[in-house]
């Protein structure tokens, strides 16, 4: 009687071994078919949703054409790969390179700030005045003639002789200064300061 009921005990467990795993491929099976249900409405929605965007650029675009692509991208999968891993490394270079770009932007502020301090670029602005008042009241007329003195000026200066300054006697000199070109070199010196004493009178 007991090996008997112990027997009905070991087909007992293993019946509920059984039905366990009925239960269990039953669930399995309800979530299947609730995930499936769940895929059919995503797939419905985004067919839907794929169909209204696809008409509304049925005007630019033919299917053929959004079916062309789609195989173009397909064929160049490879190319974009590489391209995207190309952009990571630039990323990753740029990620490495920007500290360094932070400390020469920092330096290079720090060095206009010195050159502010020193006075540098007030000066650079008045230079640049200087340079639109020359531009303002000068022609090019006025430079080619001053271009012209400046170079006769350094050709005078070359040919002068100290050596006959020395042997020139007092009268030599008084006949000197009476000769037309010393008179006339004297009358542009002497009109020169009297014009540039009364303009920076008027300053």
């Amino acid at each position: 009687m007991d090996d008997i009921q112990e027997k009905l005990d070991v087909v007992n467990k293993k019946l509920d071994i059984v039905l366990e795993e009925v239960y269990a491929q039953k669930t399995h099976r309800k979530s299947m078919e609730d995930l499936n249900a769940d895929l059919m409405k995503i797939g419905e929605s985004v067919y839907d949703i794929a169909l209204e965007n696809l008409e509304e650029v049925s005007e630019y675009a033919s299917i053929d054409n959004v079916f062309y692509f789609l195989k173009k991208l397909a064929r160049n999968i490879d190319n974009l790969t590489k391209l995207f891993n190309r952009l990571e490394s630039l990323i990753d270079f740029w990620e490495s390179f920007e500290p360094l770009t932070r400390e020469i932007a920092i330096s290079t502020q720090d060095y206009l700030d010195n050159l502010e301090k020193i006075g540098y670029f007030s000066l650079l602005k008045e230079f640049k005045s200087l340079m639109d008042d020359l531009v303002k009241n000068i022609t090019v007329e006025d430079v080619n003639r001053l271009s012209k003195t400046l170079l006769l000026t350094f050709k005078a200066l070359k040919l002068a002789d100290t050596k006959k300054a020395d042997d020139l006697s007092f009268l030599g000199m008084v006949k000197l200064l009476n000769s037309k070109e010393i008179k006339t070199t004297l009358a542009f010196f002497v009109s020169f300061l009297e014009h540039f004493n009364k303009l920076n009178q008027k300053q």
